[in-house]
C-alpha cells in the first residue's frame, strides 16, 4: 500500500478525534506511541496520523517510539497510562487478533485493557527479496531455501507481527522450513536486507515499495486475496501456489 493510499484513509480521523481533547488546554501535548523504530512503516502512518490529530485537536501531538518486544513495551505503558485522552497508541491488529493465540501469557488483556477509538488503515504484507536471495519468484526463493535450509531466513518488525505470521504461514503450507529473524521495527530489518544480512523479510508493502522502486528490493508475492493498486504486478501468495492469505489493519487505542 502506497503512502497516500494510508494517508488517504485518514480522512475519517477528525470524526473521532474531536471528542479525545474534552476540555483540556490546547497546549498540553498529546503523546502517540508507536510500539517500533522510527524510519519504518507504523512510524510513518503515525507521523501522518499525528500531524492530522495536531489540526484536529488544536493541540500539539508527538510520536513517541518505544519499540521492542513486538509492540508490548508500548502497550503496557499504555495500559497503565492515566485515561485522560493525552496518551493514545497507534498499533497494528497483531495484539489484538494474534497475540492471545501466540503467546502463552500476555502483560495484558487485549480487551479489558485497552480502548479502541479508531481503524486508520487495512493493509495486505508483502514477501520482499534482497541481494542474497536468488534470481525469480517466491518458487524460485523457496527452491534455494530447500536447499540451503542454514540460510533460510526472513525477517520482520518483530516476533508475533503480521509478518511473523505471514512468514510462518508460508514455511507450513510449503513444508519448506524458514527462519524467523525479528527485528525491533521495519527499517533495521530493510537494512539488514538491502546489505545482504538477510534473503528476505516478511513485512508491510509499504516497508519494502520506495526500495523496489529503486531496484533495491525485489517484491516476490503479496499476501491479501487480490493484487493491490500499488503493486499491479506482484503476484498474490495464493496466485503463486501458496493457500496463505493475511490482511491486517492499524488503529488508535487509549488506556482502560
Amino acid at each position: 500500500m502506497r503512502r497516500s493510499t494510508f494517508i488517504a484513509s485518514l480522512a475519517g480521523i477528525p470524526i473521532f478525534a474531536s471528542g479525545l481533547a474534552g476540555a483540556k488546554e490546547n497546549s498540553t501535548p498529546v503523546r502517540l506511541l508507536v510500539g517500533f523504530s522510527a524510519g519504518g512503516a507504523l512510524d510513518t502512518v503515525a507521523r501522518a496520523v499525528a500531524e492530522r490529530l495536531r489540526v484536529t485537536l488544536n493541540q500539539p501531538v508527538a510520536v513517541e517510539n518505544k519499540p521492542g518486544a513486538a509492540q508490548r513495551l508500548a502497550l503496557s505503558e499504555l495500559k497503565r497510562t492515566k485515561a485522560d485522552g493525552l496518551t493514545l497508541m497507534l498499533s497494528n491488529s497483531a495484539p489484538f487478533t494474534m497475540f492471545p493465540h501466540f503467546y502463552n501469557k500476555l502483560e495484558f488483556d487485549p480487551v479489558k485493557d485497552f480502548t479502541p477509538i479508531g481503524r486508520v488503515a487495512t493493509y495486505n504484507l508483502c514477501i520482499a527479496a534482497g541481494p542474497k536471495a536468488p534470481a525469480g519468484g517466491i518458487k524460485e526463493f523457496l527452491a534455494w531455501a530447500k536447499k540451503h535450509p542454514s540460510e533460510a531466513a526472513y525477517g520482520t518488525s518483530g516476533g508475533g507481527t503480521p509478518g511473523h505470521f505471514v512468514g510462518d504461514m508460508v514455511s507450513r503450507a510449503t513444508g519448506v522450513p524458514l527462519i524467523h529473524v525479528p527485528y525491533k521495527g521495519g527499517a533495521p530489518a530493510m537494512t539488514d536486507l538491502v546489505g545482504g544480512q538477510i534473503p528476505i523479510i516478511a513485512d508491510t508493502i509499504l516497508e519494502s515499495l520506495e526500495m523496489a522502486k529503486g531496484g533495491k528490493v525485489r517484491l516476490l508475492a503479496t499476501s491479501g486475496t487480490t493484487r493491490t493498486a500499488a503493486t499491479p504486478d506482484v503476484p498474490t501468495l495464493r496466485e503463486s501456489g501458496i493457500d496463505v492469505v493475511v490482511e491486517a489493519y492499524v488503529g488508535i487505542y487509549g488506556p482502560p
